[in-house]
């Protein structure tokens, strides 16, 4: 049913719990994983950038801000590719053909039109349990992903699956975009 899955990763611990979840239904439908991580500075591991203000007269003192928040996000972007290459072949090891890539902008935005272009057959995607003002402020990509997806989307809850590293259970809940 499903031959190419697209999984969208953050640096979070508990995108594990994601590709866990992928690795087992691409095992079992014979599926191809892409793995993506779109590069945003809201992402909870993400450099910060510095919002200080420097008076004019301390040109040097503003550059040298700038490089260092700049260096910051470079190490970002090569953890983030290390990352992806280690839960690459973390399902190699599986016996799953994977690729990955990594891409800035906005998630929900990117993994929906990721998940177009490669015309995948399902996007499995983490869900923080947010709700109420949290993901009112925060936002919610999975919820965005669901609502804009041309494509089925698999929702993992984090929280249940990072509970659940010690019962040895988890839960997914499956849901289709409309």
């Amino acid at each position: 049913m499903y031959r190419h899955i697209l999984i969208a990763l953050d640096n979070s611990d508990l995108s594990r719990g994601v590709m866990q979840q992928a690795i087992a239904l691409a095992q079992g439908m014979g599926a191809k994983l892409t793995l993506l991580h779109v590069l945003c500075s809201e992402e909870v591991m993400s450099p910060t950038m510095p919002l200080i203000p420097v008076p004019e007269y301390y040109p040097s003192l503003s550059a040298t801000t700038m490089e260092l928040y700049q260096e910051e996000w470079k190490a970002f972007e090569t953890k983030s590719l290390a990352n992806l290459e280690g839960y690459k072949k973390q399902a190699e090891a599986a016996g799953i053909q994977t690729e990955y890539l990594q891409k800035p902008g906005s998630p929900g935005r990117v993994i929906c039109e990721v998940a177009e272009k490669l015309k995948v057959d399902l996007i499995a995607i983490g869900r923080r349990g947010h709700s109420g003002i949290s993901e009112l402020l925060a936002g919610s990509v999975s919820n965005y992903v669901v609502h804009h997806a041309s494509t089925s989307v698999l929702v993992c809850n984090l929280k249940t699956l990072d509970n659940s590293a010690t019962n040895d259970q988890s839960s997914v809940v499956s849901e289709t975009a409309l």
